[in-house]
């Protein structure tokens, strides 16, 4: 049944399941009650509780179909007085185990209400007692109940439906992901290679044309040399030549000079060697940086193929486990 009855309209009275029959009209007016005996090995004195899972040893009294309110004041009745229930309660499920309800809870809690089972007629829902000595509880067994024991199938196959879509929405974004990040050391590599290949396009034509002027300065600098030795020649011829009373003083002004022809031309080749170790020296500097580059790029790609060989195969052990579990 579907209908859930207050607890105001729970209020004493009961009438025998023989004198009732199944009608579809007042279906909602009734609730199917299911009296069992609870063995005292079963019940715990101390917590007032027992475990649900231990509902199988319990021993069935009969099965009762009465109204709510006739439930609580004739109950005794209706279980006949030669069992002498000195004291009859309610069981509800509270996580795995069964409690006890006290009286003052019971102006608070629903009973939900179910259909008797159809194979069975009514006349068959009443056994007769017979004496037991253990302490008698009665339970209405409830949706809640069932719940507790065993979650009906509909809701676990909802729940898998569920995790399957949040599943296959992860791997969605995994995958996108993926892609995003292969998209994107794509594009550095792009990004990479074009400035190593523009680099070398510059190098490559700056050195076809340092070609032509490095031939240059080696006829520039041949010509000085030469022109430095004629130099340095006529001078000396100069100073051969120059008569005896003045030889002091040409000779001082021939040497000064071939001194400072000298020096300039040391100045010079020093200059000379200054700009080529520049050069060589920038020119290695480049290559360093462009050698850090490139290695860093390996780096980080490698450690994107480990990490993402990782977690490849710790999504194939997580659905290795899955599917040994289903």
């Amino acid at each position: 049944m579907n209908k859930k009855l207050k607890p105001s309209e729970i209020i004493s009275k009961i009438f025998p399941t023989t004198n009732l029959t199944f009608n579809p009209n007042v279906e909602s007016q009734f609730v199917e009650l299911h009296v069992l005996y609870v063995p005292d090995d079963q019940w715990n004195v101390k917590l007032n509780k027992v475990p649900a899972e231990a509902t199988e040893s319990f021993i069935s009294a009969g099965f009762i179909r009465v109204t709510l309110k006739a439930l609580r004041s004739e109950l005794g009745e209706l279980l006949g007085t030669e069992r002498s229930l000195d004291k009859f309660s309610f069981l509800k499920c509270v996580g795995r185990s069964l409690a006890l309800v006290k009286s003052k809870q019971e102006k608070d809690l629903k009973a939900k209400t179910f259909a008797p089972p159809p194979l069975f007629p009514p006349s068959s829902r009443l056994i007769v007692s017979h004496p037991v000595r253990k302490t008698i509880h009665v339970r209405i067994l409830t949706s809640h109940l069932k719940q507790c024991l065993s979650p009906p199938g509909e809701e676990l196959i909802e729940e898998i439906k569920l995790v399957k879509e949040e599943r296959k929405q992860l791997e969605w974004k995994r995958q996108e992901l993926l892609r995003k990040g292969k998209d994107l050391l794509a594009q550095n590599r792009h990004r990479r290679n074009q400035a190593r290949d523009s680099w070398k396009k510059k190098y490559f034509d700056t050195k076809k044309a340092t070609a032509p002027l490095e031939d240059a300065l080696r006829n520039v600098r041949q010509e000085l040399e030469t022109f430095y030795n004629k130099l340095l020649q006529q001078l000396h011829a100069r100073d051969n030549r120059s008569k005896p009373q003045k030889q002091g003083r040409v000779s001082e002004k021939n040497e000064l000079i071939i001194q400072i022809l000298t020096e300039s031309h040391a100045i010079d080749n020093l200059k000379r060697k200054v700009e080529d170790a520049k050069m060589k020296l920038l020119m290695e500097i480049k290559l360093r940086k462009q050698a850090a580059t490139e290695l860093r790029a390996l780096k980080a790609e490698l450690a994107q193929k480990k990490n993402r060989q990782f977690k490849n195969m710790h999504m194939y052990i997580i659905l290795s486990k899955k599917k040994k579990k289903d």
